[in-house]
Order: C-alpha cells, then sequence, then structure tokens
C-alpha cells in the first residue's frame, strides 16, 4: 500500500515536472535512470573487454569526489549567507515558501554529501578488495558505481544551477539584476 502511493506520489510529480519545468528539472526528476543507461552502456564495454581497468582511475575519481565535497560545503555557506538577504528568498518569503525551498536545497546538498561519501568508500574499497574473476558481478558494481558517480556530478551541477539562478534574480520591474 505505502509502496503503491508513493510511486503515484512520484508519477504525479514527474508528470508536474514535465509540464512545468524547464530540461534541467525533466533531467533532474530521472537522474538516476539516465545514469543507470548511461552506466551500463560503459558497462558493457567492460564487459566485453574495451574498458581494460577500473582501477586505474580511481584516483582521479577520488578527486573529482572532493572537489564536489568541497563545492557542495561552499553553497551551504552561500545559502545561510543569502537566506535573509536575497531577493530570490524575500520574493519566496511573500508565498510562504521560502523555508520549504532553503529546506529542499539543504537537503539536496546533504545527498550529494552522501553520495559522494559512498562513492569514496567504494572507490577507496576496489584498492583493498581482491579483483573479481565473475565480469558479470564487475560489470553490475561497474553501474552502480559509476552510476554513483554520475547522479552526483548532475546534483553538483543542478545546486549550481539553482543557486546561480537564485544569486542572478532580476528584478521584475527594472530587469536590472539585483544584488542578492
Amino acid at each position: 500500500m505505502l509502496k503503491t502511493l508513493n510511486l503515484k506520489k512520484f508519477i504525479s510529480k514527474v508528470q508536474e515536472v514535465f509540464k512545468f519545468g524547464d530540461l534541467t528539472d525533466k533531467v533532474n526528476i530521472l537522474r538516476w535512470l539516465i545514469a543507470v543507461v548511461v552506466s551500463a552502456f560503459f558497462s558493457t564495454f567492460y564487459y566485453y573487454g574495451k574498458l581494460k581497468s577500473i582501477r586505474a582511475g580511481s584516483s582521479d575519481m577520488i578527486a573529482i569526489s572532493s572537489i564536489i565535497l568541497a563545492t557542495a560545503g561552499i553553497f551551504i555557506g552561500l545559502l545561510i549567507g543569502e537566506r535573509h538577504s536575497s531577493e530570490f528568498f524575500k520574493e519566496a518569503d511573500k508565498v510562504s515558501k521560502a523555508q520549504d525551498f532553503f529546506d529542499s536545497l539543504i537537503k539536496k546538498i546533504r545527498t550529494i554529501f552522501i553520495e559522494d561519501i559512498i562513492f569514496i568508500v567504494i572507490t577507496v574499497s576496489f584498492d583493498f578488495i581482491p579483483s573479481l574473476e565473475m565480469k558479470l558481478i564487475n560489470a553490475l558494481i561497474l553501474v552502480a558505481w559509476a552510476s554513483i558517480f554520475l547522479v552526483s556530478m548532475w546534483d553538483i551541477y543542478y545546486v549550481v544551477d539553482v543557486i546561480s539562478k537564485i544569486m542572478l534574480k532580476k528584478h521584475k520591474n527594472t530587469g536590472i539584476r539585483v544584488k542578492t
């Protein structure tokens, strides 16, 4: 019963986003599906021997994830600093939505932290866990690993996009950017 209710809520949300949202919002609502499809595509190359080693790039992936973590931390500071001075949040306060929006952004950034920490733990474990000789299991692990990475990358892009829109909000009457 609960799963049916959650699925109905999700479908309703997808329909709403596809009706009213921009392209970024549409991609965001389907980000996990897109990430799994892209990851499965590359995992197929791995399965058939076209990609040699995932371990070789693990240090680069950890470096990228560390940058994402630092960026997310900066965004938390930006959001907290702009919460009461931003024109965007002042407008949202007029319809009693500022706190909801602020909470949603903070939760999104927290999710980015969690995704990145999981990704880093999985990546580091590649160096300590012996290599599996079963290509199918390796390919499935690669799908999960790459999906987490892609979603993490997308999520940081999405937060950058949203925060940029908040920071660059134009004043309705003059069309001039206001300091937010």
